[in-house]
């Protein structure tokens, strides 16, 4: 009989962990008669092996879901633009909300995603609301940071007014857009663990 074994990986302190064989199904098979053994035995794996291996796992699915999840909105905008007819000038929506994307994801949603993981929340709608907090915090502080650059320009402070007054689609988009990263993340990241 031909085995296949699965090895775990070391811990931290170098001690190797235990093999499993993957012939699982075999446990099942019923005993041909004159073999040695009827029954299949497998070795127990240390819980602190297994422990290292998980995290290593958890943490490769954060650094996944954090390169890979602002990214899908991006790729929906364009995709959407590309159906409507845009066209090339649908690559210009994806070209410049990626990088405020990356950017709010590392200053907000690396703390973010870990006082969700410290406090035990795991659910999606924790994770789009707080991600949809932080597009929208993102977007006013940049409507905020561009009417603060209009005062100077604009007598009667007209560009900041009108800067107020037709930033909602504006603030809208950064809303969704951060919602549908936070979801994809969850997808990568949290859901399997």
């Amino acid at each position: 009989m031909i085995a296949l074994k699965l090895t775990l990986p070391t811990d931290r302190f170098g001690s190797t962990c235990a093999t499993r064989p993957v012939t699982d199904h075999l446990r099942q098979l019923p005993a041909k008669s004159g073999s040695p053994s009827h029954r299949i035995r497998f070795p127990k794996a240390d819980g602190r092996c297994l422990r290292y291996a998980y995290e290593m796992t958890r943490a490769a699915r954060a650094w996944l879901g954090f390169l890979v999840a602002p990214a899908v909105p991006a790729i929906l905008l364009y995709v959407w633009g590309h159906l409507k007819g845009y066209g090339h000038d649908s690559v210009l929506g994806p070209l410049i909300l990626a990088p405020f994307a990356y950017a709010s994801a590392l200053v907000f949603g690396v703390p973010a995603y870990l006082l969700l993981t410290r406090k035990g929340i795991r659910g999606l709608g924790s994770y789009v609301g707080t991600g949809a907090l932080i597009g929208l915090v993102c977007a006013v502080a940049f409507k905020l940071s561009e009417a603060a650059s209009g005062w100077n320009w604009t007598p009667g402070h007209e560009y900041s007014l009108s800067l107020a007054r037709y930033s909602g689609p504006d603030i809208a988009i950064a809303v969704i857009y951060a919602a549908i990263a936070s979801a994809g993340f969850w997808v990568i990241t949290v859901r399997k663990s």
